[in-house]
């Protein structure tokens, strides 16, 4: 009987469908490289989570609509774990995926590693007979059959290997599934590839290639071109096969939320009318949060610059109080020092033993004086550079702070705790290799965090605060060069 509703189906749907919504098709991995392939979890450097949704048409209740959640995150230098939620919904088709994925990553080199996942889930699949509609309802094929549902397991495996700007990937994501019966899982297969170009300071170009296959039924390909400003926004055009185009933007609204829009169409697009003769394409629209692996926004660097500046100002002037108390505290010692030095030659000269009397009394008081007014500079010394160091505590937490642990030199010299001037960073080393040739007058150097996965740019390192911060305020008064500069503090722990 099983047999008999799985043909059933099939002549009233269309075989091409019943296979084709099972790996469904979206362009979330714009900001969401792990619902391409979860070999991607944790490359980013911290804990991310997206949630899409993906709908053909509006106006039509029966379009493809997927919604999708995921979220992946290191473990460790070298592991890491994800997982993703997915509806997907076609007609009278309905699937459900849910998975987690674990991963293995080896690194070969600066900015060249490979990376190992593994999936497995639950694959919950449902057809609706009530959706179908019939010249003989009271057929009895369907009399009793409103809807089959079925569980599998599904185990997947994901390979990417990068060098530099390259990424090359594969994805399985039903390498083996189970208890398929009446409605059978086909393998599908993916395949991608990128390759970042620098083409200016703040301007960076992705093509990306992805192969799409299952089995018994032909590979399909999507290629992309993307274009971000500064790694923090993109456009991308996108030409599928079968005609499908697609325009994307997105990127960070805020330091650590992303945003996604998609929409694609069939071409040529005067010719585009739909299914039921409109010309409405298909949506996408998706939501990311990071936790850490990016700069803050402009707005909340210009605030933490005017604050730093604000703070860095009472620092110096209470810098300069304190040192002319002390010079008034030094030239209060050497008065009493000359007095006392001063008087058995006027005990000497004295005559009149009234007159010794009053001089001595004079010395005695002049003498309290002063050492009340030392104990006051004094005081006022022992405030102000409790003060002051609490300044310049608060000043330093302005900073991140680095464990040379997760710090590698390009030039293999150890990276020695102290402070460093930041004049540029980046999420690929090409970049970063791009911004020492522009600005190789100031004899800049690379420093990878490799917990975070940023190259960072350094023109100087100091041993203390004060000469970093002088030479990060000079840098920015260059034009058009180094106006963001600011210090990274690394410790040895």
């Amino acid at each position: 009987m099983k047999r008999i509703y799985l043909f059933l189906i099939a002549c009233l749907t269309g075989g091409s469908i019943l296979f084709a919504q099972q790996a469904p098709l979206n362009y979330q991995y714009m900001i969401d490289a792990y619902s391409l392939n979860p070999a991607f979890a944790g490359m980013n450097g911290g804990f991310e989570t997206y949630i899409g949704v993906k709908k053909d048409r509006l106006d039509a209740d029966y379009s493809p609509r997927t919604i999708s959640f995921d979220l992946n995150a290191p473990l460790g230098k070298t592991v890491a774990m994800g997982g993703s939620l997915v509806n997907d919904q076609a007609g009278i088709f309905r699937n459900t995926y849910a998975s987690l994925s674990y991963s293995f990553y080896a690194r070969f080199g600066e900015n060249h590693g490979l990376s190992l996942a593994l999936s497995g889930g639950i694959n919950a699949k449902l057809v609706d007979f009530g959706g179908i509609n019939v010249m003989h309802p009271d057929d009895p094929l369907l009399a009793n059959a409103k809807e089959l549902k079925e569980t599998s397991l599904n185990y997947g495996a994901g390979i990417l290997y990068h060098i530099k700007g390259l990424e090359i990937g594969g994805y399985v994501p039903g390498l083996y599934s189970d208890n398929n019966d009446f409605y059978p899982y086909v393998r599908h297969y993916l395949a991608h590839a990128s390759y970042t170009i620098n083409v200016a300071p703040n301007w960076q170009v992705e093509p990306l290639v992805v192969m799409r296959g299952a089995e018994n039924s032909p590979w399909s390909y999507e290629g992309t071109a993307i274009v971000k400003y500064m790694e923090r926004y993109y456009a991308a055009a996108t030409y599928r096969k079968t005609s499908i185009g697609a325009f994307s933007i997105g990127g960070f609204l805020t330091d650590k939320l992303l945003f996604h829009y998609a929409y694609d169409f069939t071409l040529p697009f005067d010719d585009y009318k739909g299914v039921i003769g409109d010309n409405k394409g298909g949506h996408e629209i998706a939501i990311g949060y990071r936790l850490g692996g990016k700069t803050k926004s402009k707005a909340d660097r210009i605030l933490e610059e005017l604050s730093t500046k604000s703070t860095m100002q009472q620092v110096d002037s209470l810098s300069g109080l304190t040192k002319d108390l002390q010079n008034k505290l030094d030239m209060l010692n050497d008065s009493i020092s000359r007095m006392n030095r001063e008087q058995p030659e006027n005990v000497k000269k004295g005559v009149d033993q009234s007159d010794l009397k009053q001089q001595s009394d004079r010395i005695d008081k002049r003498t309290e004086n002063i050492e009340t007014d030392i104990n006051a500079l004094n005081e006022k010394i022992s405030t102000l550079e409790e003060t002051l160091a609490d300044y310049k505590k608060k000043t330093e937490s302005k900073f991140r702070v680095i464990s040379t642990r997760d710090a590698v030199r390009d030039d293999n010299k150890p990276v020695d705790a102290g402070y460093y001037v930041v004049i540029g960073s980046f999420r690929y080393e090409a970049n970063a290799k791009k911004a020492v040739e522009i600005y190789k007058d100031v004899n800049p150097f690379i420093i990878h965090n490799t917990r975070r996965g940023w190259y960072y740019v350094y023109s100087d390192k100091y041993d203390a605060l004060d000469p970093a911060l002088e030479r990060m305020r000079k840098l920015r008064t260059e034009p058009n060069r180094f106006h963001d500069a600011w210090v990274h503090i690394y410790r040895n722990y």
